[in-house]
């Protein structure tokens, strides 16, 4: 089958490693067509530098694997028609990355556009409680890439590496707890040699080479869900944290074929007399980073995932019907959804209130006030003729 994968942005280069298993593992010919450079995750194909080759890509296509925002109507790739090509037989599938409010607010859509009833697909984290007719499918790491093998050396100190700045309970899903997290680290590190590898917007071979480096691989340790930190990091062969809830270890179970997680699962309340011990306790580190590797590779190795989304396609072919939801991750009925996402939900806000009454107060004012502060330049950014003055009273940092 001829594959083409379509995508607005980099999504920490999740569409490239998909492609490139599939290339490796695959009969299939599969390309993917990015709309800007990728400098940092990689790229295939830039649609505006190689246009006539991705039109003719396109229109030879067996099946269409749309990225995030992308729909049908989606007019970023033009003169490339989604819809004509699907109304002349070619199959396509949806892939959701985030959660359907960013879909709707990044990709300007309407909740339609979202949930308009083609085959779709989402990835097996947080996301997939919001999609629950897609199927849900496990995010690529490379493990035997030289990028990826763990080195012969242990590793030692801390890694830590978010994706923007914003703060402890900011945001739901997507805050990553980054200066909270960061001062934890510091101080489980302070009075001892282990180095604290911090890496943000740094290209990836940066952060992969940090992850080497560290003992310790410390995902997001707030929400509940898990990101690609959290497979590089047992890939490489290191102790791995992050604070999975029940729906998320479920998935994630579903995802393996397993029930066992190597994960040192702690949240980030619970994980600073962790971090400490581990940093003291060589043996047991090395031994949880040992088997975070064995884990990885007979549970999540890249064969196996292009092996199910071989199947998938497979399956879209024959008949979209076929693309749903696994029957064990169903959400058909209320108390599955109250387990999946009401229960969650009130766990974090109830730990976000107990925060913002305990915490100490330097902590709560630095905090707020960054919240406010990022909230503020948003705002004034809408306003014609004052962002450039803003931006020379305020500096020119990067607006997560």
């Amino acid at each position: 089958m001829k594959i083409v994968h379509f995508s607005i942005s980099p999504l920490a280069g999740a569409p490239l490693r998909l492609v490139q298993a599939l290339q490796r593992h695959t009969n299939h010919l599969v390309r993917l067509i990015d709309l800007v450079p990728n400098p940092v995750f990689g790229e295939d194909i830039v649609f505006p530098r190689q246009q006539e080759e991705a039109i003719s890509l396109a229109e030879s296509a067996d099946i269409l694997h749309l990225h995030n925002y992308l729909h049908v109507r989606s007019t970023q790739f033009a003169p490339i028609d989604f819809d004509a090509l699907r109304r002349r037989g070619v199959r396509i599938v949806r892939h959701f990355h985030s959660t359907p409010d960013i879909v709707m607010q990044n990709g300007r859509l309407s909740h339609e556009e979202v949930f308009d009833g083609l085959p779709a697909i989402v990835c097996g984290q947080f996301q997939e409680r919001y999609f629950p007719e897609a199927r849900v499918m496990p995010l690529v790491v490379p493990e035997n890439d030289p990028a990826y093998i763990p080195p012969a050396e242990p590793g030692q100190g801390v890694f830590f590496g978010p994706t923007n700045h914003w703060d402890l309970f900011e945001r739901r899903w997507h805050a990553k707890g980054t200066h909270e997290t960061r001062r934890m680290i510091a101080r489980a590190c302070n009075g001892t040699s282990n180095p604290f590898h911090f890496i943000m917007d740094k290209p990836l071979a940066d952060s992969l080479n940090a992850k080497r480096r560290a003992a310790i691989v410390i995902d997001e340790l707030i929400t509940g869900g898990y990101h690609t930190t959290t497979l590089e990091g047992l890939c490489l062969g290191r102790a791995v944290m992050t604070w999975l809830d029940l729906r998320t270890r479920r998935v994630f179970a579903e995802m393996a074929g397993t029930p066992s997680c190597p994960v040192i699962n702690v949240h980030l309340s619970e994980a600073e007399t962790v971090v400490r011990h581990l940093l003291t306790h060589d043996d047991e580190t090395q031994a949880l980073g040992r088997m975070s590797r064995e884990w990885f590779v007979q549970h999540w190795s890249e064969a196996k995932v292009a092996g199910m989304f071989d199947d998938m396609y497979r399956g879209l072919m024959e008949s979209p019907e076929k693309v749903q939801r696994q029957p064990a991750l169903r959400l058909e009925d209320a108390a599955a959804r109250f387990h999946a996402i009401t229960l969650p939900d009130f766990i974090h806000e109830t730990r976000r209130r107990h925060w913002l009454r305990t915490a100490p107060v330097p902590d709560r004012f630095l905090v707020l006030g960054r919240i406010a502060n990022r909230r503020l330049r948003k705002a004034i950014k809408k306003i014609p003729g004052v962002q450039a003055i803003y931006a020379a009273l305020c500096g020119e940092r990067k607006d997560p």
